[in-house]
C-alpha cells in the first residue's frame, strides 16, 4: 500500500491528511508507519505539494522528537525531518514565493529555541538530534542550524555551575556539530558551515577535558574527537593541539576517561595517522618499559593500530618488549595484544602482508634462536626471570602458535607462497636462511625425534603456520614433510611435542584435495596405527598413537571423507580395551567439539554441514551394542555415546527418542557424569516432546532424579531440577504420591551454593506447588 501511495500523484490529496490522522493514534507502530511513508513521498513529492500540510506536519514532528514515547518513533520522525528539509531545499522558489525551506527552519527553531534556552536535560538532546537532522539536509540548513544554536549553547555552558547539565550541553554541541559532515570547505569553494563556530568550540572542549569532573572530561573528549573527525574544518595547528590533548588524557586515572581518549585516538587514525605517530606514540611506547604502566601502554598501542603506517611504528616496539620479556605472564600479555593488532588488520591487505613478513619471521627467528642456544640441556620448569629460558615454557610455545596461527589464517596466498619454501626448508633441513641473521648457534632439527624437546616442541609453531593457510595454498614437499611427522608424533617421548604434531597432520590432511597422493598417505597412517596400538606395545607409545588417531579421525569426519568410517570404526574397537578405553572414549569429546585452533572456522579448515549427525547416524547402533555389554566397554561405550548425543541439536535428539528412550533408566544410574548429564538431557527433550510414553515409569525417573539433583557437577544438577520441573505435565494422580519426598528434594537444592542452581529450584518447586490445582 505505501508502493501505491506514493506512486500516484492524483491520490496525494488524499494521502497526507491519512498520514497526519495516523500520526495523531496512539498505536506507536502506526506512527511508526506513517512516519515511513511521509519519509518515501517527500522523495516522490514536490515542495508544493506538501507545502499546505507543512505547518500540520512540523507540529507533529516536534511532538515526536522532543517528547518521545518509543525510540523507534523518534528516530523515524529524524529520517521524516531530514527527508522534508532536503525535498525543501531543492525546490524552486518562483518570483515573490515564498521559501519554503526558510520557513520550515524558522518554525522548527521556534519550536526548540524553548528547550535550548531553559530545557531539561533529556529535552535538550531531543533538540539537538532534531536540529542535525535538519541540518545535514543542505549546506544552507546546516549554516542556519548552527547559527540559531550554537551561541545560545555555548552561553548556557558558560553560565552552568553544575557539571551534569554542562555535559548535557557539550553532547548537544557534539550533536548539532556531526550535521557538518557532508559539508567540508573544499566543497564549491565554501567554508564550512562550522567555521564561524570552531573556535568557540574548541576552547570549550579544552576547558571541558581539563575540568576536575571525570564524566565532564569524557563529554569533552566526544566533542573533541567530533571535530577532529570533520574533514577541513580545523586547521593543522588545531589537529596537532587536539590529539596533544587526547595524548595525555591516555594518562588519566579515571579509567573511563582513559578508555574514551584511547578510543577518540583509534576514530581517528585512519584520517590523521601522522599525527597520531608523531604526538601519541612516542608517550605510549616510552611506558613498555614501566612496569606499573606498561599493560595500558601496550592496550592502547594496540588499539590504536588502525592503519598500516602505524602498524609499522607500533608492531616492532611490541615485538622488542615480547622479545625482553623475563615472565611467561608478560609474554602472554604481548602476544595477546598482538594478536589483537591482527584481528584488527584482517581487512587492510597492506598491513596484513607487513605483519606476514615481519612479525612471523620475528617471532620464529626467536623461537628458534632460544632453542638452538641450549642445545639438549633440560632447563628448570621454574623459567621466570631469563628472558631467553621462558621461551622453552610451553605455556609462552602455546601463545606464539595462536598468534602465528592468526596471521597465516588472514594472509594472502601470494604472500604465502614467497616465505612457504624458506619456512618448510628450516624444519625440514636446518636451513636458516629465512631467519634474522640466517646463522644458529647449534643444528636445529625439530622433526628428528632424539633431537632436544626445546626444538621438537616448536613444532607447534609448524603448525601454526601451515594448518592456518587458506586451502588453496599447496604445501610443498608435503609427503616429505607428513612422513617427518608421522614417525615424531610416534616416536617422541615430549608430550606437546606429541599434540602438536598430531595437529599438524591433522590440519594438512583436512584441506589436502581428495586424490591418490591422500589416500596413500591415510593408508600408511593406519598401518602406523595398527603397529603402534598393538597390546604387545609400551603403554605411553600406544598413548601417542591414540592421540595421532584422534586428531586424523577428526580431519577426515569433517570433510566427510571415504575413510572416515575406517578410522572412527578403530576407535570404537579400542572402547574395550583395557588401558586406552577411557581415552579412546573421552576422544570423542573431541571429534565433535569446535576447534578454535587448527581445524576450527577461523583456521579455513573443511568443515561440512551435519558432520556430528552423519557420525552419530553411521557409529550409533555399534555403540549401543557397546553400550549393552559387559566390564569397560560398557562404560566407555555409554561416554563415548554420551558425548555424541549432547552434540546433537535437539531436533535431532527428537527423532531419536524412540530408540533411546528405553535405555534412559540405566544411563541415569551410571557413575560417569558425561553419561548422566547426557542421559538427563535426552530425558528432558522426552518430556517436552513425547511424554506419553514415559508415564509408566514417573516412579522410576523421580528415584533416578532426586539423588543427581546433590550431583557433584553442576550441569547435572540444573539438568535434574529442569526435569523435576518438566516432569509436572504428567497427571497429577501420577505425582502426588511423591510429593512429600521431591519438595525436601526441592528444599535442599534451594541452598545450592550456584545461583543458576538455585534458579532452577524455585522454577520446579513452584510447579510442584501447584500441583491439582485448579487450571492445570
Amino acid at each position: 500500500m505505501n508502493l501505491v501511495k506514493i506512486c500516484f500523484y492524483f491520490i496525494l490529496q488524499f494521502v497526507l491528511p491519512l498520514l497526519l490522522e495516523k500520526l495523531d493514534s496512539e498505536m506507536q507502530s502506526s506512527k511508526r508507519d506513517a512516519l515511513e511513508t511521509l519519509t518515501v513521498c517527500c522523495a516522490t513529492y514536490g515542495a508544493n505539494e506538501l507545502q499546505d500540510s507543512l505547518s500540520d506536519v512540523v507540529t507533529s514532528l516536534r511532538r515526536e522528537v522532543l517528547e518521545p514515547v518509543s525510540e523507534a518513533v523518534e528516530m523515524a520522525a529524524l529520517d521524516t525531518i531530514k527527508a522534508l528539509a532536503l525535498t525543501l531545499a531543492r525546490s524552486v522558489m518562483p518570483p515573490g514565493g515564498r521559501d519554503l525551506l526558510y520557513m520550515f527552519l524558522e518554525d522548527m527553531v521556534a519550536e526548540c529555541m524553548p528547550t535550548l534556552t531553559t530545557g531539561e536535560a533529556k529535552c535538550l538532546l531531543s533538540a539537538s538530534l532534531l536540529l542535525q537532522a535538519m541540518g545535514k539536509a543542505c549546506c544552507r540548513a546546516c549554516v542556519h542550524v548552527l547559527t540559531a544554536s550554537v551561541p545560545i549553547l555555548v552561553k548556557r555552558f558558560n553560565d552552568s555551575k553544575q557539571a551534569v547539565e554542562r555535559c548535557t550541553l557539550i553532547d548537544a554541541l557534539r550533536n548539532l556539530s556531526l550535521c557538518c559532515q557532508g559539508f567540508t570547505e573544499d566543497q564549491e569553494g565554501e567554508e564550512s558551515p562550522l567555521h564561524h563556530h570552531i573556535d568557540t568550540l574548541l576552547e570549550l572542549a579544552g576547558a571541558a577535558v581539563s575540568d576536575t569532573h571525570s564524566q565532564l572530561r569524557q563529554a569533552g573528549i566526544a566533542l573533541l574527537i567530533a571535530l577532529a573527525s570533520l574533514p577541513g574544518v580545523l586547521s593543522g595547528e588545531q589537529l596537532r593541539l587536539a590529539v596533544c590533548h587526547l595524548s595525555q588524557l591516555i594518562q588519566d586515572p579515571v579509567s573511563q576517561c582513559s578508555v574514551s581518549a584511547v578510543d577518540g585516538c583509534a576514530a581517528l587514525a585512519s584520517l590523521h595517522s601522522t599525527l597520531l605517530i608523531r604526538h601519541c606514540l612516542p608517550p605510549l611506547t616510552a611506558q613498555l618499559h614501566k612496569d606499573a604502566e606498561c599493560q595500558l601502554a601496550m592496550k592502547s598501542l594496540a588499539r590504536l593500530c588502525l592503519h598500516p603506517d602505524i602498524v609499522r611504528h607500533v608492531v616492532p616496539e611490541l615485538l622488542d618488549h615480547l622479545c625482553t620479556a623475563t615472565t611467561v605472564a608478560d609474554v602472554v600479555v604481548t602476544c595477546g595484544h598482538l594478536h589483537d593488532i591482527v584481528s584488527q588488520s584482517k581487512q587492510c591487505p597492506e598491513s596484513l602482508s607487513y605483519l606476514y613478513s615481519t612479525l612471523l619471521l620475528r617471532l620464529l627467528s626467536h623461537a628458534v634462536h632460544t632453542a638452538t642456544a641450549y642445545g639438549g640441556d633440560r632447563v628448570s620448569d621454574d623459567s621466570d626471570g631469563d628472558a631467553s629460558i621462558i621461551w622453552h615454557d610451553s605455556t609462552v610455545i602455546g601463545a606464539v602458535s595462536r598468534l602465528l596461527a592468526a596471521i597465516s589464517s588472514f594472509a594472502e596466498a601470494k604472500y604465502v607462497e614467497v616465505l612457504l619454501p624458506g619456512l618448510l626448508s628450516l624444519f625440514l633441513d636446518g636451513d636458516g636462511k629465512l631467519l634474522a641473521n640466517g646463522m644458529l648457534e647449534c643444528p636445529f632439527q625439530p622433526l628428528q625425534p632424539n633431537s632436544p624437546w626445546q626444538q621438537t616442541q616448536l613444532t607447534a609453531l609448524l603448525a601454526a603456520c601451515i594448518g592456518c593457510l587458506q586451502r588453496k595454498v599447496a604445501v610443498p614437499e608435503w609427503e616429505r614433510l607428513l612422513s617427518y611427522l608421522v614417525k615424531l608424533t610416534l616416536t617422541s617421548e615430549h608430550t606437546p611435542t606429541v599434540t602438536s604434531g598430531a595437529t599438524c597432520i591433522a590440519a594438512l590432511v583436512n584441506k589436502e584435495p581428495p586424490g591418490p597422493r591422500l589416500d596413500v598417505l591415510l593408508k600408511d597412517i593406519l598401518k602406523n596405527l595398527d603397529e603402534n596400538l598393538s597390546v604387545d606395545r609400551q603403554h605411553g607409545c600406544r598413548l601417542h598413537a591414540l592421540k595421532l588417531l584422534l586428531w586424523v579421525t577428526k580431519a577426515v569426519v569433517l570433510r566427510y571423507h571415504l575413510t572416515a568410517p575406517e578410522f572412527v570404526n578403530k576407535l570404537l574397537l579400542l572402547l574395550g580395551d583395557t588401558e586406552l578405553g577411557v581415552d579412546a572414549a573421552d576422544g570423542f569429546h573431541l571429534l565433535v567439539t569446535e576447534s578454535s585452533f587448527l581445524l576450527g572456522p577461523a583456521a579455513n579448515a573443511d568443515i561440512r554441514l551435519l558432520y556430528r549427525q552423519r557420525l552419530y547416524t553411521e557409529h550409533a547402533a555399534c555403540l549401543l551394542i557397546g553400550a549393552n555389554a559387559d566390564g569397560d566397554r560398557r562404560s566407555n561405550s555409554l561416554q563415548a555415546l554420551a558425548h555424541l548425543l549432547a552434540a546433537l541439536p535437539r531436533q535431532a535428539l527428537v527423532a531419536e527418542l524412540p530408540t533411546l528412550s528405553p535405555h534412559l533408566l540405566s544411563w541415569m544410574a551410571e557413575p560417569h557424569v558425561a553419561v548422566q548429564a547426557a542421559a538427563v538431557a535426552l530425558l528432558l527433550v522426552a518430556l517436552e516432546h513425547s511424554p506419553k510414553p514415559l508415564e509408566p515409569q514417573v516412579a522410576s525417573f523421580l528415584t533416578c532424579l532426586l539423588p543427581l539433583t546433590r550431583s557433584p557437577s553442576m550441569s547435572v544438577r540444573i539438568a535434574a531440577l529442569k526435569c523435576l520441573a518438566a516432569i509436572t505435565c504428567f497427571p497429577p494422580y501420577l505425582l502426588l504420591p511423591h510429593w512429600m519426598i521431591v519438595q525436601h528434594a526441592l528444599a535442599a537444592a534451594l541452598d545450592d551454593k550456584k545461583r543458576l542452581v538455585r534458579r532452577e529450584a524455585i522454577e520446579a518447586r513452584g510447579r510442584w506447588f501447584l500441583l491439582g490445582s485448579p487450571g492445570r
